[in-house]
């Protein structure tokens, strides 16, 4: 997928990754809606609250950026996603505090259809070495298209950390201090899940940070 989306990009001229025009990889109408912040949300697991840093509102802009990034693996959106991440983690760092980052992992069909681990791919982008510790105990359904209620049923206790990557970190004293990323935020189900099964396994759960938000999460 990696080596299909480079050669399309020499083939073809560039285009807008908003609105398809012709010259630059996102003009300067799209680039109002892809125009990087800092937004400052939160979730919960279990009753405690973590901080989510974000970079850009969700728009149709944002749609097109995530899902040619995610499921066509094109550079220029790689990048935006990347530089959006990168410009939240910063200020997450200075307010927060560092930790090692841990993909939310993609679904074990969504990363054999894109030949690689999206969200780790994205890490790796920041010359990060991903902390890949989250893995998935049972099937999960697509959250795009459900409800917030659903998200958190579809969730609810769907991820897991490695019993053998545990075992290592347990030893040590104090919990290891981790930052979960992701590249959209919407209710913050995938986030809660992710952070209540990193607390489990014995890490401390500093926050979030993602390029997106949908919406302020409740």
């Amino acid at each position: 997928m990696r080596a299909l989306g480079s050669l399309s990009e020499l083939i073809f001229p560039v285009r807008c990754l908003g609105c398809s025009v012709l010259g630059i990889e996102i003009c300067s109408s799209c680039r109002t809606l892809w125009s990087r912040h800092i937004y400052r949300t939160e979730s919960s697991f279990d009753g405690r609250k973590f901080p989510i840093y974000s970079s850009v509102k969700y728009s149709a802009v944002a749609s097109k950026v995530i899902m040619k990034s995610k499921e066509d693996a094109l550079s220029i959106a790689d990048n935006l996603i990347i530089s959006s991440l990168d410009h939240a983690l910063t200020y997450f760092q200075k307010e927060i505090g560092s930790g090692f980052l841990v993909p939310i992992p993609s679904r074990m069909s969504a990363s054999r259809k894109r030949g690689r681990k999206y969200i780790n791919r994205m890490v790796e982008g920041l010359g990060i070495t991903p902390l890949d510790v989250l893995s998935h105990s049972r099937a999960v359904r697509d959250q795009s298209t459900l409800h917030a209620a659903d998200r958190i049923k579809n969730l609810d206790g769907a991820l897991f950390v490695n019993p053998q990557t545990q075992k290592i970190f347990s030893k040590s004293d104090p919990a290891i201090s981790v930052i979960i990323i992701d590249d959209l935020v919407t209710t913050g189900a995938t986030l809660s899940e992710a952070a209540r099964a990193l607390h489990a396994g014995g890490f401390h759960v500093l926050g979030s940070v993602t390029a997106c938000l949908a919406k302020p999460v409740r």
